[in-house]
């Protein structure tokens, strides 16, 4: 939640919103978060009888003096009436020698240690003036308030239940109950008191028309949260209170994919502080969102710059050298933030990911592992080990996995489409398609899942549903390079092999392959990934050495040697162990006569069936065998 400066604090000690849900007024040596807290913690004696006097301070002042010449007391009096709340807890502790059992006192030193936030401070004081009185609403309010800030959120409800059963009126323990739900998640419990506190009228503060915000963002009441955040906006603020406040908007318009207008928020917030490293986050995420790589990192570098001691940038500035294909530094960035934060269950599945797409399946494997043991349930990592599993080809795990995922998120389409490639391999066809087909009835506008089937329809040589699948596709979404590569497969399944190459080069001209792209860090090719061409999209690649091998058999076919051998020698230099490549490659080196280098091919092409063989994949070495037998007598 994204909250505002308290009104207490000096301008020189203001500080950006938080990008975290912390509790307000929460101090963090990394993310420190303050916030409007309202009129309820800024109670200076125990009645609201008391507290309204406080607007006449002359005669709230002669008052007291009237009533008391106590040295002690005249100092914790002016103290008071001077905010100065280092000294209100030094007279406040000297009255407590002589007044350990003062209700009064307790709470005034309580609510003076919570505007130093010191909250631990505060919550042993209101302790003691429960303990004294139990029947006195405010304290047990306050002591709430003070779980909430400690973020002890059961028992802060079990306070704020007490209070509301007290006084059915309180707007602030409304309030702050609310606070505390949409903490729990229980958003629709927090929009009712949200409501019941501003209906209230006397608690309606900037931070109530914050809370409700946030929550109707979470239950993607999206309009409801903008027009809260621009009821707040109304209110009296300074340059930095209505830069977070507008943050705010930007996040809305971000959940509710509003991109543009989230940029034009980011970009309205740092016009008043310029200096926000939380802005300047958020507005890096939608450029990374909106694929404008560059503009995304230039954002987060003067962000780092801004807050340079803050750990938490390496994670996310490793996720975004990993989109640009930066294998180095997104390593360098990832292997920090886990060093700084051991426990981070998205820092060691980012780095999970970059090891597949290094072919580094068993340093995948821990990693993924790893995050695993931190959230059993985390779905991006469940959807990972399936992944993982099913590459090193252990589809008894990679089922398991997906099975384990599908019971806890039944209707991700992800990782039925991993499930559905699992039977694939296993040649179990009709349970594929019916995973596919519950994808499809999950989500009918979604072209990925239609490619896949697509492709299981190919295996089964059942082209016409293939086409009309493909088709299907290309319907929703006729820029998918990875459509146009599938429908390129089918046409050369059935001789078609011009409308193949046709296809093939549109899917080359709306994803080209540059082979500059990359850092020069040393991939590790032994791996032979097979698969949906979609499955690679997951992971956010391309596996253009599938492309190359297929578009070079389709060459092949059409008599096109040396362009098909051109094609071959790429795959194989994109994945060292390509079957296709090796036995297509064996073919056009015969046609060529160069036998020798041909039969090279076709027997590392059967070494290579033999091993994936052992390891679970699906082996038929019959048409290997034939080709070699027809290079050796020279056919």
């Amino acid at each position: 939640m994204k909250f505002l400066i308290n009104n207490q604090i000096k301008e020189k000690e203001k500080v950006p919103c938080s990008p975290t849900d912390s509790p307000p007024n929460s101090p963090s040596k990394s993310q420190p978060t303050f916030v409007w807290t309202g009129d309820l913690l800024d109670v200076a004696t125990t009645s609201q009888k008391s507290k309204k006097s406080l607007d006449d301070s002359t005669s709230f002042y002669k008052c007291l003096l009237r009533k008391s010449f106590n040295p002690s007391k005249f100092k914790l009096i002016k103290a008071q009436l001077l905010n100065d709340h280092k000294k209100i807890v030094e007279y406040a502790t000297q009255l407590l020698e002589n007044y350990p059992n003062s209700y009064a006192i307790r709470y005034i030193r309580a609510d003076a240690y919570r505007t130093l936030m010191e909250y631990k401070k505060a919550k042993i004081d209101l302790d003691l003036a429960v303990s004294q009185k139990p029947k006195k609403q405010e304290a047990i309010c306050f002591r709430g308030v003070m779980q909430c800030f400690l973020r002890n959120f059961d028992e802060a409800l079990n306070d704020l239940n007490k209070a509301i059963h007290m006084e059915k009126n309180d707007g602030y323990a409304y309030k702050w109950r609310a606070y505390c739900y949409y903490k729990l998640h229980r958003y629709d419990q927090a929009l009712e008191d949200i409501n019941k506190t501003i209906d209230n009228g006397v608690a309606a503060d900037v931070f109530a028309y914050i809370i409700r915000a946030d929550i109707n963002r979470e239950l993607k009441n999206y309009d409801e949260g903008k027009a809260d955040i621009k009821k707040a906006l109304k209110f009296k603020l300074n340059k930095v209170d209505k830069a977070n406040i507008i943050c705010n908007h930007g996040i809305i318009n971000m959940r509710a994919k509003c991109y543009n207008e989230a940029i034009e928020d980011f970009t309205q917030a740092l016009k008043l502080q310029p200096n926000n490293a939380i802005v300047l986050q958020n507005r890096s995420s939608v450029y990374r969102t909106l694929k404008k790589l560059d503009e995304s990192l230039e954002d987060l570098e003067k962000a780092c710059l801004i807050d340079p001691n803050s750990t938490h940038q390496y994670g996310v500035r490793g996720a975004l050298y990993m989109e640009m294909k930066k294998w180095n530094d997104a390593m360098k960035n990832l292997n920090l933030a886990i060093k700084h934060h051991p426990d981070n269950v998205c820092s060691y599945s980012n780095r999970g990911e970059l090891l597949v797409k290094l072919r580094k399946y068993d340093e995948a494997y821990l990693d993924i592992k790893k995050a695993l043991e931190i959230d059993p349930q985390h779905m991006v990592s469940l959807q990972q080990m399936t992944d993982v599993c099913r590459r090193i080809g252990n589809y008894s795990e990679a089922l398991s996995m997906a099975n384990k995922s599908l019971t806890i998120y039944p209707n991700n389409i992800n990782t039925l489409l991993l499930r559905s490639e699992i039977y694939y391999h296993q040649n179990l066809f009709q349970e594929a398609l019916k995973d596919l087909d519950n994808a499809i009835k999950l989500s009918p506008k979604i072209s990925t899942s239609y490619c896949c089937r697509s492709e299981v329809y190919c295996k089964l040589k059942n082209y016409d549903l293939a086409l009309a699948d493909i088709n299907k596709a290309l319907s929703i979404r006729d820029s998918n390079p990875f459509a146009y590569e599938i429908r390129g497969n089918i046409y050369r399944k059935l001789g078609k092999y011009s409308e193949a190459l046709n296809d093939f080069n549109k899917s080359l001209e709306l994803q080209p392959f540059d082979q500059n792209s990359d850092d020069q860090i040393e991939r590790s090719n032994s791996g032979y990934d097979e698969g949906y061409v979609l499955i690679f999209k997951m992971q956010g690649e391309r596996n253009f050495a599938n492309f190359y091998a297929r578009r070079g058999a389709t060459l092949f076919a059409s008599n096109r040697y040396e362009e098909a051998l051109s094609d071959l020698n790429q795959a194989l230099k994109l994945q060292s162990e390509h079957l296709l490549s090796f036995k297509k490659r064996a073919c056009v080196y015969q046609k060529m006569g160069k036998l020798d280098l041909a039969l090279n091919d076709i027997n590392k092409f059967l070494e290579l069936r033999e091993k994936y063989s052992k390891i679970g994949r699906k082996s038929d070495s019959t048409a290997g065998i034939r080709i070699r037998d027809c290079i050796i007598k020279g056919d």
